[in-house]
């Protein structure tokens, strides 16, 4: 049986490659092998003929390669080595063969077996058989294990019993050691359920097959195995290599499983079946190949054939699979690193990398996996920024957002916190049900990190307005980007994020956009119906008065049409008619703020007191939240003040109109009952126009703009003031106070009292007394008429919530009276221990060392009534006082220059001084530094704060989580705390590090409205008027066509309609408009009788027109083009009793009839007398002669020419094109700049 040689090889790096050499081409007188191995030099391959003869062929022979023979064969010839045997042929048939190098000779033996049992050890130095073996049975595989003293041979029979020969031991060399061998008494290794082979790294691997193991050895004892794995079920044959353990099962079934050499690590090593199918006859065995690669090379042996194994991924693949099958450990990368000789840092990121790209094309999101990730590049201390690109890139950046915002709170200037915001749009693309929460935590992040202005682009893809009108005025780049991307923008801008619209067009840098910006300003005019809030608009009008220099027709239009909106908002503009604007309110655990779009904003919650620790509370699970979000109260009007009760809160509107909503329990809401107000409910009462709204503990009060007080609520105590037999019960509907005579400009609400602030600046109280709220030097329970403070200066301010009250002089004094219930219950505490005290020592002490000599009576300490009287609060304050607030311990002044001072008990951090120092004077605030404050309010035992430019500031006790900011702390953890009192020693619970804000912390989801410094006297209709007299056709043209898609009722707005030639929209405008009807009356009397429409546009009337009616009817009757004049007529008959001027006018009288036969619905608006009066009168004209030209005029003008019936008027008809608007309007160019001027003559009253 002839016999082929497949030779695998790879020399030089350029591949592997596959040759097949029949044997008879290069010995065909022994072409039968059944056998072969390689030199261990790699010089020959020995084959082992059928005959049991080896015959040495060199490698160069066969295939081409640089080395050749060294000492075994000395040129290319083939060599034959006879071996004599006395087997049968058939015993002759060699079953495997091998070669090794000598231990100390270092001489190359070769060693085969055969069917017969026999084994032949070769010298092939001498080409002489050395040593010949006989094993029990016949032979199926031999293979040696090398230790370091010694070689021993692994023979294993055709039955899988196994023996070991030793081969060199104990410095003896191979001849010495076999001839001490006796075949006949070697021992079988173990049972045949196991079997032993050698790995390629030189250790004994013991397959356990009922027990599905593997153990490795290092020494020929096999005592302790040094390490020991798991192999599939029915495993038969186990190849272990440096890297890799292939198992076959099943007979034809092979699986892998990757080590890396750290087997002795994993007992459970996981394998995986080869996705190459493999032939289904039996595998035989496993040659490995030897290769430069790190994965192993192998041929698999089968009945009919042979298979080539080889890895199907690179190495780095295998990599990431093995390291992420045992959770990314850093240190199986180190050890990795180690092993393959590659650096730590980018072996991990290449691991990263790989693991996020298997992720990303499988489309899978194992949150364990990408967490495990995180920890690897944490624990191998990977550049933050090499690690957050590699994680962006597969959009799995927001895994690294804690870590990062972690480094960024640890160290501000941390270079990771310019990579937060595109961690947060990696977030936001994973968890896009998120954006509301990822939205107000990354405004909270930028507005605390002023210098990030990186990744504005995907905050305006992503809309996050919020986030974008925070960074865009930090950079020229932000300003450009923002402006091109609201000008090419295809969808229209969101209307639910007014507020940041406006506050990102505001921050633009203007003067760095480049020429061709003037779309943002167009787009921003169509924005403008969409504005609700006043601020808005102004802002808005601002921007186009800035523009009107470099984008002149866009920003005059957006300048005119936001002060149109601001006029026909004039009674709610005029911000003086509201001298109690407060933005901001605090109640007893909750705040109010009016957003900056007039809207209400409401956190915490209604409750009194601070929080009581409950059973219940205090079971609840440690992680809940003590976040609380601001949520919208939904006011159906603008909102401009707010007032903060215990239990309610009232809110005031730009028109006057008041809404409250709350518990109700006492009937402070004022809407008829004391069930409990869900939604904000207008309050109603006979008052007109509320100027001031002020809620107290249960009860309310307003001023309304006659300088009247109501009151409603809580009654029992008089502090409504009313002095009636009802005055004991609660009063759920808002009545007059009809105890104060004077006007009152002023008031506060306190826990059970109220004080009132006449217009001569006195001073009134109400109600209870006990604790000096009164100031009348005396405790008095109850008052119901309110009575006069002893205030010597006159008061401009007044200010009470809780138990004591705050005036402030025109002089800027400071006066105080009353107290809250806590310190004067340590007042007495105090006097008690100071009494007793001094008892202890009056046995013992002479009269000339007491202690009460030197200090105040014992008497006096103990019944000091200060409270009850007002006393003068010691400042120096120099700016003049703006604001004064008083909280339950704590009170704060706000002065005209923007400086907050606080002052009283600070145990909750409630002065934001950053202590708990107790302050008997104002001490200014100095945290945040340059911060200029518009409004301050104190709680119970906190306080809020607005700065210029709207943010929301907090500080104090947040229990409630009525601050808006996080508190890490949580109230449900208690302690005891134990006194010692003359009745024993006593305990009581208490929040244990109660969770206060130190000092004042930006609130991050709102913005509080401030308004304008600008005075609303700069926009009027006057100025208006000259404004748009001055603006050119276009402008005016396109200010007109956005008035007709988005109507303003204002008389601006009628004479930018004339102004742009559109008399009948000016005239449907005109109708919308409230027309009294001492005008129409005045209109028709002093309308001249024989007035007649045919006298030219430019003369004016006689008589000046005293109304917008009367103005609007003697331009239509000026107009020159017939159709028009009469679509204009049919509408103001139509709307106002003013038929009888159209008899008076002579052409529109003899026109009438022919309108009424051909379209009598134009003239509805007439009644049958008048249209009898006109038939009466009715005289038909005299036919119209043809129309006639001038041969010159015709030859000046060219063959074609414009002929306007209305005037007469001829033009060329190429002239046209300039005047495509008069065109429009059916007039003529120079009737047109009649008309206008016609116009601008009519509405000089207005300028």
């Amino acid at each position: 049986m002839e016999s082929d040689l497949r030779i695998s090889y790879n020399v030089g790096g350029g591949g592997p490659k596959q040759k097949v050499v029949p044997i008879r081409d290069f010995a065909p007188e022994w072409a039968e092998a059944a056998a072969l191995c390689l030199i261990p030099d790699a010089s020959c391959i020995a084959l082992i003929l059928a005959n049991g003869n080896v015959l040495l062929v060199p490698i160069k022979t066969l295939i081409d390669v640089p080395w050749g023979c060294e000492g075994i064969v000395a040129d290319d010839s083939l060599v034959l080595i006879e071996v004599e045997t006395n087997e049968g042929d058939c015993f002759r048939t060699p079953t495997s063969a091998l070669c090794y190098n000598a231990l100390y000779s270092k001489r190359p033996f070769l060693i085969y077996s055969n069917k017969a049992g026999q084994i032949f050890i070769i010298d092939l130095t001498s080409r002489k058989l050395s040593v010949g073996l006989g094993a029990p049975q016949s032979v199926h595989a031999i293979e040696t294990f090398s230790a370091p003293n010694s070689v021993h041979l692994l023979v294993t029979g055709f039955t899988g019993a196994q023996w070991i020969v030793p081969l060199e031991s104990e410095g003896r060399s191979l001849r010495e050691t076999l001839a001490d061998v006796i075949p006949s008494e070697l021992e079988q290794l173990h049972k045949t359920a196991a079997r032993l082979s050698t790995t390629q790294n030189g250790k004994l691997c013991l397959l356990d097959i009922d027990n599905r193991k593997v153990q490795l050895f290092d020494d020929i004892a096999m005592k302790q195995p040094c390490c020991e794995a798991n192999v599939p079920e029915n495993t038969w044959l186990v190849h272990l290599t440096e890297n890799t353990v292939f198992a076959i099962s099943q007979q034809t079934t092979m699986r892998t499983a990757v080590h890396f050499g750290m087997v002795s690590l994993f007992a459970d090593v996981t394998y995986d079946e080869l996705e190459a199918p493999l032939p289904e006859e039996r595998i035989l065995a496993i040659i490995p190949v030897a290769s430069s690669q790190p994965m192993p090379f192998c041929v698999v042996i089968c009945e009919k054939g042979l298979l080539r194994i080889q890895p199907a991924r690179s190495l780095d693949e295998i990599m990431v699979e093995f390291v992420s099958r045992r959770n990314f450990a850093v240190d199986i990368c180190d050890y990795l690193a180690t092993r393959f000789n590659q650096d730590r840092s980018k072996l991990c990121t290449k691991i990263i990398r790989h693991s996020l790209e298997k992720m990303r094309d499988n489309r899978t999101e194992e949150t364990s996996e990408i967490e495990a990730l995180t920890k690897l590049a944490l624990d191998a201390q990977l550049d933050m920024g090499a690690a957050i690109r590699v994680f962006a890139e597969f959009e799995a950046g927001d895994a690294l957002l804690p870590v990062v915002l972690a480094r960024c709170s640890a160290n501000k200037r941390d270079e990771s916190r310019h990579s937060v915001v595109e961690l947060y749009m990696s977030k936001l693309k994973r968890f896009p049900a998120e954006k509301e929460n990822i939205e107000r935590d990354l405004r909270a992040f930028l507005l605390q990190y002023t210098d990030v202005d990186e990744g504005i682009k995907p905050l305006l893809v992503n809309g996050l307005w919020s986030c974008v009108a925070t960074i865009v005025s930090r950079s020229s780049h932000n300003s450009e980007t923002v402006a091109k991307y609201l000008a090419a923008s295809k969808d229209d801008w969101p209307t639910d994020r007014t507020s940041h619209i406006v506050r990102t067009v505001a921050g633009i840098c203007w003067s760095a956009l480049p020429a061709d910006s003037e779309e943002l300003l167009t787009r921003m005019a169509y924005f403008l119906p969409h504005l609700r809030s006043i601020s808005h608009i102004a802002t808005f009008a601002r921007i186009g008065e800035e523009q009107m220099n470099r984008f002149h027709q866009a920003g005059a239009t957006l300048y005119a049409l936001c002060s149109l909106r601001l006029l026909s908002a004039a009674p709610s503009f005029n911000y003086a008619s509201l001298p109690s604007n407060t933005p901001l309110s605090c109640g007893s655990n909750c705040t109010a703020v009016v957003s900056e779009e007039e809207s209400v904003m409401f956190v915490g919650e209604f409750s009194a007191g601070s929080m009581k620790m409950k059973d219940a509370e205090r079971n609840k699970a440690a992680s809940t939240s003590r976040l609380a979000m601001p949520r919208l109260v939904s006011v159906p009007e603008r909102v401009c003040s707010v007032s903060c009760g215990t239990e309610h809160l009232l809110c005031l509107t730009t028109y006057g109109k008041v809404y409250s909503f709350g518990r109700n329990r006492f009937g402070e809401c004022g809407v008829g009952h004391k069930g409990e107000v869900n939604e904000a409910s207008r309050v109603r009462g006979p008052f007109e126009g509320v100027r001031t709204v002020r809620a107290g503990h249960y009860h309310s009060a307003l001023i309304d703009s006659k300088g009247r007080v109501f009151t409603w609520g809580w009654a029992l105590h008089g502090q409504l003031g009313h002095d009636t037999r009802d005055r004991f019960e609660d009063v759920t509907l808002p009545r007059l106070v009809e105890t104060i005579q004077d006007p009152v400009i002023a008031l506060s609400c306190g826990y059970a009292h109220t004080v009132f602030l006449s217009e001569a600046g006195k001073v009134y109280a109400c109600g209870n007394g006990g604790y000096g709220q009164l100031g009348c030097g005396e405790e008095i329970k109850k008052r119901y008429r309110p009575l006069l403070v002893d205030i010597p200066e006159k008061v401009k301010l007044i200010s009470s919530k809780y138990f004591h009250c705050l005036a402030v002089t025109e002089s800027q004094k400071i006066f105080q009276w009353g107290t809250s219930p806590q310190a004067l219950k340590m007042k007495i505490f105090l006097a008690k221990r100071v009494r007793a005290a001094n008892k202890e020592q009056a046995p013992t002490a002479s009269p000339s060392t007491s202690t009460i000599a030197d200090d105040k009576p014992l008497e006096l300490l103990e019944t000091s009534q200060t409270h009850l009287g007002v006393q003068q609060v010691e400042h120096m304050i120099t700016d003049e006082i703006a604001q004064i607030d008083a909280g339950y311990s704590h009170s704060a002044v706000l002065t005209t220059s923007g400086l907050v001072y606080t002052w009283g008990k600070g145990l909750e951090m409630q002065l934001g001084h950053g202590n708990k120092k107790e302050q008997e004077e104002p001490h200014q605030l100095f945290e945040p530094s340059a911060t200029i404050w518009r409004h301050v309010s104190c709680g119970f035992d906190f306080t809020s704060a607005v700065a210029a430019d709207g943010s929301v500031f907090v500080w104090g006790r947040n229990d409630k989580c009525q601050l808006g900011v996080q508190s890490t702390p949580s109230p449900q953890v208690t302690r005891k705390l134990i006194i010692k009192g003359p009745k024993g020693p006593r305990s009581i619970q208490i929040a244990a590090d109660s969770p206060c804000i130190a000092v004042p912390t930006r609130l991050p989801s709102i913005t509080a409205f401030v308004p304008s410094d600008s005075s609303s006297d700069e926009i009027n209709d006057g100025n208006l008027i000259r404004f748009l007299q001055r603006l050119d056709p276009a402008t005016i043209s396109e200010v007109s066509s956005h008035l007709q898609r988005n109507a303003i009722l204002s008389a601006a707005a009628v004479f930018v309609h004339l102004l742009a030639g559109e008399l009948q929209s000016a005239v449907e405008l005109l109708v919308h408009l409230p027309v009294p009807d001492q005008d129409i009356a005045t209109l028709l009397s002093e309308q001249p009788a024989a007035q007649s429409s045919q006298s030219d546009v430019d003369s004016g009337s006689a008589v000046t027109p005293t109304s917008l009616l009367a103005v609007i009817w003697d331009l239509v009757l000026k107009h020159p083009n017939f159709g028009v004049q009469w679509t204009a007529v049919s509408t103001l008959i139509s709307n106002y009793p003013i038929g009888d001027l159209l008899l008076r006018d002579r052409k529109l009288s003899a026109q009438a009839p022919m309108i009424l036969a051909g379209k009598p619905d134009m003239l509805a608006g007439l009644s049958a007398t008048e249209k009898l009066r006109l038939l009466e009168k009715w005289q038909p004209e005299a036919p119209l002669y043809p129309m006639q030209i001038a041969q010159n005029d015709l030859q000046n003008l060219g063959s074609r020419v414009r002929y306007w019936s209305c005037c007469g008027s001829v033009e060329k008809c190429g002239a046209a094109r300039g005047n495509v608007a008069a065109e429009k309007r059916r007039v003529c160019a120079k009737c047109c700049d009649a008309w206008k001027c016609a116009i601008k003559s009519k509405f000089s009253k207005y300028s």
